[in-house]
């Protein structure tokens, strides 16, 4: 081991398999990423409103395709319960991965409603 890989100070990230890659505060897998740190105050409420607004668009698309949906009713009142969390002033996290997690394999055959709900997932994995 060289004397700069003891102290760490070149060290700039990790790669896992080529599939995984964490940098600062950043991971990526595959295609996506999410950043993992604190942001700061305005950042943050600038992302939790767009986190609320991506909910509300979430809670629209599926009262609208319900049908489509083995389970409509009840995704739609998952969502409705993940749109309510966020409008708290300090959501609960544990409760919206509950939920978000409920919903991803129920939507996973519309590759974009099941996109939007992993993002999701990633922007509260991230942010609280």
């Amino acid at each position: 081991m060289s004397e700069h890989d003891k102290t760490g100070s070149g060290n700039s990230g990790i790669s896992v398999g080529g599939d995984l890659s964490m940098s600062d505060s950043a991971v990526a897998v595959n295609r996506s990423s999410a950043t993992v740190n604190s942001a700061a105050p305005a950042d943050r409420a600038a992302a939790v409103e767009e986190l609320r607004t991506a909910a509300r668009l979430l809670v629209e698309h599926l009262r609208e395709h319900r049908e489509a949906y083995e389970d409509g009713d009840d995704l739609v009142e998952t969502a409705e319960l993940v749109e309510e969390e966020l409008a708290l002033e300090e959501p609960r996290r544990t409760r919206l991965l509950r939920w978000l997690g409920s919903l991803a394999p129920a939507v996973a055959g519309s590759a974009a409603v099941a996109a939007d709900v992993a993002a999701i997932q990633e922007s509260v994995a991230g942010l609280f």
